[in-house]
């Protein structure tokens, strides 16, 4: 018998622990927790769902578009162990009365070596711990993460230095580790605070292609690059 996963879509109204565990997950350091659901009205909760020995299966990091007024919220996914339903009342620990504005539209990212001031999107992405059992019933021991490629948009005017990564790392060969390079991946506040860097280590450049083009259209020429990343870091700056 296997407890379906917890699915939690949220913003920047979460507590500074529940950051931490997502943290320390990108960090390899998995850790199971207690906790439960309170579902009710504004008179307060009418049930709850407790869940024991949850690990986080899934994190999803929202597509970004800089001309998008789109609210930003990530997909957290947990695994318990046990879960339980009950329809018992008492009280429940509030929301922060102010939250930090958080839009797509809202974000910086920095590649070494390369302008990516102009970058305008970047897909949405997905990191999971791998699990170290075959058993599909068996609990989840994470083993490793599992990090997606980075697909970002960008004009084609402010390409040349993503073409002549290109050139070196894939025509020419020179893609070694020494080759690869960091980054940061900066989700903002609309007042431009930071609100979660994501760091980006061990990155090539493997695609780069021009967006499709019709005949007598007048939009700006744009580019996708594809990066592979061997290890992303994930932090918080709210309290």
């Amino acid at each position: 018998m296997k407890y379906e996963d917890i699915i939690v879509s949220c913003g920047t109204g979460m507590s500074k622990a529940f950051y931490g565990w997502i943290k320390d997950s990108f960090d390899m350091k998995f850790a199971a927790h207690d906790g439960e659901l309170a579902i009710g009205n504004l008179g307060g909760p009418t049930s709850r769902l407790a869940f024991t020995n949850a690990l986080l299966s899934e994190v999803g990091l929202p597509a970004l578009e800089a001309s998008s007024k789109d609210v930003a919220k990530m997909t957290i996914k947990f695994s318990p162990e046990i879960t339980r339903f009950s329809r018992t009342g008492g009280t429940s620990s509030s929301l922060p009365a102010v939250q930090k504005r958080w839009l797509t539209s809202n974000f910086k990212l920095e590649i070494d070596g390369l302008d990516a001031t102009r970058v305008n999107k970047i897909d949405a992405f997905t990191v999971k711990p791998v699990s170290a059992s075959d058993n599909p019933g068996a609990a989840i021991e994470p083993a490793h993460l599992e990090v997606p490629d980075l697909v970002v948009g960008l004009p084609e005017a402010s390409s040349n230095s993503w073409e002549q990564w290109l050139e070196a790392f894939v025509v020419n060969g020179n893609n070694d580790q020494k080759h690869e390079r960091k980054g940061r991946l900066s989700y903002l506040a609309s007042d431009g605070t930071g609100l979660f860097p994501v760091g980006l280590f061990n990155l090539g450049l493997f695609k780069l292609t021009p967006e499709k083009v019709e005949a007598g259209a007048e939009n700006i020429r744009r580019v996708k690059a594809e990066l592979y990343c061997e290890q992303m870091t994930f932090d918080h700056f709210l309290e």
